[in-house]
């Protein structure tokens, strides 16, 4: 066998046990993920919602908020009753 020939066999197996501990590597940090949990995020619904089955949607306005900020204007009503439908979820 020629050095040449001798290397390129090297290099090849090189580059497959790379992909192998590459690929395992992945399939463990895959299987190590946690599951997606409900958000806890304070402005995500109210008690009333939560009682109601409705999840993380709340109905829009300050007094449907658990803790309501303390400056609201009209332009952050208006954004907040646009929301979620003016940003639809894609479903590819």
């Amino acid at each position: 066998m020629t050095r040449t020939s001798m290397l390129d066999i090297l290099k090849t197996a090189f580059v497959g046990a790379a992909a192998v501990g590459t690929g395992a590597f992945l399939m463990v940090a895959a299987s190590r993920r946690k599951p997606l949990q409900q958000s806890t995020h304070p402005a995500s619904s109210s008690k009333a919602d939560r009682e109601q089955g409705a999840g993380d949607v709340r109905p829009a306005g300050v007094e449907m908020m658990r803790d309501p900020p303390s400056t609201w204007s009209k332009l952050d009503e208006e954004l907040d009753e646009s929301f979620p439908a003016s940003d639809p979820a894609t479903k590819y």
